[in-house]
């Protein structure tokens, strides 16, 4: 498993319950990271009055460079990978991650050694696809 390779540490920026769903989400984040083979105590899930799930959710650069600031000190971690301004489905609290770890990553200084990438989305229609994509991957 790739956490068999590498450290891996999850920070959840949100509790995922727009659809009130949030206990079931904790609940599944640990199951699902398990399989990439991140321990449960490896994981974060942040519950933040500002950082609620949704799509009308407008959450705030600060605050999430803020619980970024904290992961990387307590779980002493070196590199964070985020999503970047699409977000994978254009869902506005995935841009508002990248947006925050921008802001975290700008505020270190350059000495310390720290390192931010970002995942590259895909179109819909690509994403969609499934197996199709390879095609599209591979060309």
């Amino acid at each position: 498993a790739l956490g068999d390779v590498h450290d891996l540490y999850i920070l959840c920026l949100s509790t995922g319950n727009f659809d009130g769903l949030g206990e079931i989400r904790r609940l599944e984040l640990p199951r699902s990271a398990g399989k990439l083979g991140v321990a449960a105590e490896r994981i974060r899930i942040v519950d933040h009055p500002e950082l609620q799930d949704g799509m009308d959710a407008d959450w705030p650069r600060g605050v999430i460079a803020e619980a970024v600031t904290k992961a990387v000190k307590d779980f002493e971690i070196e590199s964070v990978v985020s999503f970047d301004e699409y977000g994978v489905s254009g869902h506005p609290n995935h841009g508002a991650c990248a947006r925050g770890v921008a802001a975290w990553f700008a505020a270190t200084d350059p000495e310390d050694g720290y390192r931010a990438w970002a995942l590259v989305s895909t179109g819909l229609a690509r994403k969609f696809l499934g197996f199709v994509d390879i095609l599209f991957s591979i060309l």
